[in-house]
């Protein structure tokens, strides 16, 4: 008697010990169901807190995401009574877990709301076999059937590739079949060579039949590699689908019975040992995927500044050609001015040759005209005054348009460097309109845009080399007479001689300038 208390003692004590493990097992596992979903409360005594009932309800709802009834109305008085609490909970959560085809049909409410620790573990095993195995394996299968996919793909490649190794294996047999007809002649050869006696044939022979053995032997050995690989290509395939069928008929026992955890999660360290190689592929394919994305990032980048760099030299060579265009209309004004002057030299030289007729007169029209080349004289001061300032003005202008030409040359060279180094870009059509506007800007500024206009500013004897000469000596003929016009028409020599040298290149605009102040 006392025996049979003592194993019995032991049984209890045993099963007390594995009631606390699973006790405590579950109480993790629901606590981190919890934690996951963001609810404050937490499963203290696994037993007490399901009689309850209110955090089954939260459980289901952090695991699902669903919103589960409760109870309204006026029936919500009666939950101030603890049974009837416990009841409508835990019929709240046995309805919803029915409604999703869990079985639950061995559960009662009753043992429930008694705390029966049998019938909790068992409700709590039906939720962790369901909801965590039964995920587990969903998205196990879910992963096989891309493998599977996977596979297949490379299924229809191996058929292929099989297709192309048959192919080659009939054409290496054909020449093995020719190697041998060959080493058979050879072979009839030599014996032939050796009953002639003929030794330099039969050393020709004995070295083709020992290169034809050679190569038929490398064949051979290609031949049984190739055939023993063609032999083990089915066996991945098969294992495969015996994994797979495993597989489902350990879920199917995990969503019958809640035993099977171990076994799958054995399955599952499985597979992910066979997952990690495609992980690693991936791994290195994102890799390449974030070094050509840095690459374009740069790409783009240098795109950007070459456009910006672009933009802005298309601005300063706009701001270049509206200064040219300012230029031109300066000059165009001058050559306006120019163009008055030359009316009035006209008038003044018209003067000049009535004083000439006049000087073969007599004394008495001497003294006349004597008192009408003083008024002109006058006249005539008053021209040369603003002719002198028409050219320093002219001068001045032509400083500019030097100095506005060497900035427009800097500006075309630094945008041919940029054409040089992208050639057949806008840049380039640019820098061509650039240049032709130069072209027409350099033939301006050596007077062959604008001859005709530039060669009527003078008179026909201003052109000529002795203009200069020929009115400083008739200058020089009127200061005999002791008049004041022969000192002016002495300066207007000088000053038209300064004016038609510049104007044939021989002389500078800054030396021009010089002479004409002094």
């Amino acid at each position: 008697m006392e025996s049979v208390s003592n194993t019995d003692v032991h049984h209890i004590s045993t099963g007390e010990k594995v009631t606390e493990m699973q006790k405590k097992l579950f109480e993790n596992w629901m606590n981190t169901r919890l934690r996951r979903s963001g609810a404050k409360d937490r499963v203290g005594d696994l037993f007490g807190d399901t009689q309850e009932g209110q955090l089954l309800i939260l459980l289901l709802e952090a695991i699902t995401g669903d919103q589960l009834p409760r109870v309204t109305g006026l029936w919500w008085v009666l939950t101030l009574v603890t049974y009837w609490r416990r009841k409508w909970n835990l019929e709240i959560v046995l309805h919803y877990l029915e409604s999703h085809r869990v079985r639950v049909d061995m559960v009662n409410v009753h043992t429930l709301i008694n705390a029966d620790p049998t019938e909790i573990l068992r409700l709590t095993s039906v939720l962790v076999s369901h909801y965590e195995v039964g995920t587990r394996c969903s998205e196990l299968l879910t992963r096989i059937h891309c493998v599977r996919s996977w596979l297949e793909t490379l299924h229809l490649t191996r058929d292929s590739n099989l297709k192309g190794l048959r192919g080659e294996l009939w054409q290496h047999r054909a020449s093995l079949e020719a190697d041998r007809r060959e080493a058979g002649e050879t072979l009839q050869s030599f014996n032939m060579a050796r009953g002639v006696g003929d030794l330099p044939e039969l050393a020709s022979a004995l070295h083709t039949l020992q290169h034809k053995h050679h190569l038929t032997r490398l064949y051979l050995d290609m031949l049984n590699v190739i055939e023993a690989a063609l032999s083990h290509v089915p066996t991945a395939w098969d294992c495969l689908r015996r994994y797979e069928q495993h597989l489902r008929e350990r879920r199917s026992r995990a969503l019958s019975s809640g035993t099977a955890i171990d076994a799958l999660r054995q399955d599952l360290k499985y597979l992910h040992m066979d997952l990690d190689d495609q992980r690693e592929c991936f791994w290195e394919l994102e890799e390449s995927l974030s070094e050509v994305t840095a690459l374009s990032e740069q790409l783009r980048k240098s795109n950007q500044s070459c456009s910006t760099n672009l933009t802005q030299y298309n601005q300063s060579i706009q701001s270049i050609i509206q200064q040219q265009q300012a230029v031109h209309c300066q000059i165009d004004h001058r050559l306006l001015v120019l163009m008055g002057v030359r009316r009035r030299l006209k008038g003044f030289r018209a003067m000049y040759e009535q004083l000439m007729a006049c000087q073969a007169g007599g004394d008495t029209a001497r003294h006349e005209n004597g008192v009408n080349n003083t008024k002109s004289a006058g006249w005539m001061a008053q021209l040369m005054e603003q002719y002198r300032i028409h050219a320093v003005q002219y001068m001045e202008a032509c400083k500019e348009y030097e100095l506005q030409t060497e900035l427009f040359n800097r500006a075309v060279g630094v945008g041919v460097e940029l054409a040089e180094e992208e050639p057949g870009s806008v840049c380039a059509d640019i820098i061509q309109q650039t240049l032709a506007v130069c072209g027409v800007l350099n033939s301006h500024r050596h007077g062959i845009g604008h001859r005709s206009e530039t060669e009527t500013l003078l008179t026909p004897s201003a052109r000529e080399p002795g203009l200069g000469s020929a009115v400083a000596q008739s200058g020089s003929e009127l200061s005999g007479t002791g008049c004041v016009a022969g000192v002016l028409h002495e300066g207007l020599g000088e000053t038209l001689g300064v004016y038609a040298a510049q104007r044939r290149g021989l002389v500078r605009p800054a030396i021009a300038l010089a002479l004409l102040e002094a």
